[in-house]
């Protein structure tokens, strides 16, 4: 994790601390064990997290939502879909309410994940290490792909989800990177890359299609996939940005960052191929295409300093493809 990254996620975080007893009343609620330590993980944007131990002898990780667009039942929803699949995910104890400080906070109660996450191993992990993981990765997330949606992004209480079929989502990717231009605009981009990246959304709009979309993890990386000694995977977690996509949604994330985990390297483990194989590389660079441009707008809008260069990057480097295969 870099160094800004981590002092942003440190400051946001010392503005949530539940009080020990409060958690321990959470843990009590789910598994009817008491609690006998906590620590604090201070790792994602949407919630409060910690690890507990228990007197059973037990530990479990206890989520507190505090911002994000999918609640924790909505994930939960998700997680059990996906237990139902066979993927490797922690089982979910409960979701419920909690009152604090005179508000009603939403927990969830889950098992800890057992290993330890792919990032933490990176710095020691050479090719063939990496190759090792990656097919592994691929694997587990082909497991979750076999969890199919009915529509796309995000599904509310009474299953009906955003947007209904390929036209629809993308129309709204359209019109949402549109107003994204003048943000997009103040860290760099020219007029004429702008123009470029509105006629390739429309070139994804226009050339590819996705009849059948499924549950997408939202966030397919390092920190979330955790292997044992030997590289295999042991379990995925957060599924706090899940939703209803094409399968490249999952591989275009993880293209965004910067680690030695690659879509390639996930690619060979992938079982359903043929979900893919519709020239990969380019549907995977305009999908990402669209994900660079809200990332960046979003965090160009809100201020949030620490990530824009990492986005930029990443735009940079999507467009630079594109220019280079759609000449």
């Amino acid at each position: 994790m870099r160094d800004d990254y981590r002092e942003y996620l440190e400051e946001k975080h010392s503005a949530f601390q539940t009080p020990e007893s409060v958690v321990s009343g959470m843990v009590r609620r789910a598994t009817g064990e008491e609690l006998v330590s906590s620590a604090k993980i201070v790792r994602g944007n949407d919630n409060e997290v910690y690890q507990v131990a228990t007197g059973g002898g037990r530990e479990y990780i206890v989520r507190i939502h505090r911002g994000g667009e999918v609640d924790l039942h909505a994930e939960a929803v998700c997680i059990q879909e996906y237990r139902a699949a066979g993927a490797p995910v922690p089982a979910v104890h409960l979701v419920h309410l909690a009152e604090h400080d005179g508000e009603q906070i939403e927990f969830m109660v889950m098992d800890k994940a057992p290993g330890r996450p792919l990032s933490e191993l990176a710095p020691d992990l050479g090719p063939k290490d990496w190759r090792r993981a990656g097919s592994a990765a691929g694997a587990a997330l082909g497991g979750m792909h076999a969890v199919r949606a009915r529509g796309f992004y995000h599904r509310d209480a009474n299953g009906n989800w955003d947007f209904p079929d390929w036209p629809s989502v993308m129309a709204s990717t359209i019109e949402g990177r549109s107003a994204d231009a003048k943000w997009i605009r103040q860290v760099g981009f020219s007029d004429g890359d702008l123009a470029f990246m509105a006629r390739m959304v429309e070139v994804y709009r226009d050339e590819f299609d996705c009849p059948e979309p499924v549950l997408c993890h939202g966030d397919f990386l390092p920190e979330h996939i955790f292997v044992d000694e030997d590289l295999n995977v042991t379990a995925l977690i957060d599924f706090g940005m899940c939703q209803g996509a094409h399968p490249i949604h999952d591989f275009a994330v993880l293209a965004m960052t910067d680690t030695g985990l690659t879509p390639g390297l996930v690619l060979e483990g992938y079982p359903r191929r043929e979900w893919v194989a519709d020239r990969f590389q380019l549907r995977l660079h305009l999908h990402k295409l669209t994900l660079d441009m809200g990332f960046l707008a979003h965090h160009v809008r809100i201020g949030h300093y620490a990530e824009i260069p990492e986005n930029v990057r990443s735009l940079r480097e999507t467009l630079e493809y594109l220019r280079r295969e759609r000449v």
